[in-house]
């Protein structure tokens, strides 16, 4: 519905006599309060039920960018933790446009997986969650991180790679270095 179509909505049902202006104005001022209803329907909603697969927390972290009507690039953006195990959101937050997407906007849970996409390959971001006793996966370009083995000398992904067969695990090891 349009604000005008709301506020006229409103009326109809004798909720508010109110203009769309007025609505408008009200809802670019209620920010805070929105976001703690839905931070209290989501901590109520996840404490009880808590389910995991296999004793792991698996998280789908994302973030998405909104702009208003005329804008000429991003005006706020949406970052989002998504648990597999529940189908619901674990974490919603609404920040402006400087706020970088991350992996660590929320707490991480002990043995967690987080997973995300390429935006979210970022050193310290990673090493944090594995401070925390959790572990990642996410994508990378050929050049976001640099890749090291456990001596520091580079590390070859795609020579790893070409030896990996069905049934093989290939290990990453992340650290601060």
């Amino acid at each position: 519905m349009s604000l005008r179509r709301a506020a006229a909505w409103a009326e109809v049902q004798k909720i508010a006599d109110i203009k769309d202006t007025s609505l408008l104005e009200r809802l670019r001022n209620s920010n805070e309060w929105l976001s703690e209803i839905v931070r209290v329907l989501l901590s109520n909603r996840l404490s009880t039920n808590t389910k995991k697969y296999k004793g792991r927390l698996i998280r789908l972290v994302d973030g998405t960018t909104l702009s208003q009507p005329g804008s000429k690039g991003t005006d706020w953006r949406l970052h989002a933790v998504y648990d597999l195990a529940n189908s619901a959101f674990s974490f919603i937050k609404l920040t402006d446009k400087h706020t970088a997407e991350s992996l660590v906007h929320d707490t991480v849970s002990h043995g967690e997986i987080r997973i995300a996409d390429r935006n979210y390959a970022r050193v310290r971001q990673l090493v944090s969650v594995v401070k925390q006793g959790a572990d990642f996966l996410v994508r990378i370009g050929w050049s976001s991180l640099r890749l090291q083995s456990p001596d520091g000398q580079p590390f070859d992904l795609m020579k790893k790679l070409s030896t990996v067969t069905g049934d093989t695990a290939v290990a990453v090891e992340c650290n601060d270095r």
